[in-house]
């Protein structure tokens, strides 16, 4: 795996594990906690659909294309 995909999963894991632990240690979150949260999440969703394969290689085989 790319170390560019691993940074990706780690902030689509990263931003609700941060929510969680704010959550847990704050009486009330500062706004610009939740922002960078929100904003980890976000990046690392947008990271991981841009990396995705644009097309499928279609063969002519016998069996299932999955």
């Amino acid at each position: 795996m790319a170390r560019l995909t691993r940074i990706a999963w780690a902030a689509i894991a990263a931003g609700p594990l941060l929510m969680l632990l704010a959550v847990v240690a704050f009486d009330r979150a500062p706004s610009w906690y939740v922002a960078v949260c929100i904003g980890i999440f976000l990046t690392g969703c947008i990271i991981g659909f841009t990396r995705l394969p644009g097309g499928r290689d279609h063969d002519e085989g016998d069996g299932a294309a999955v």
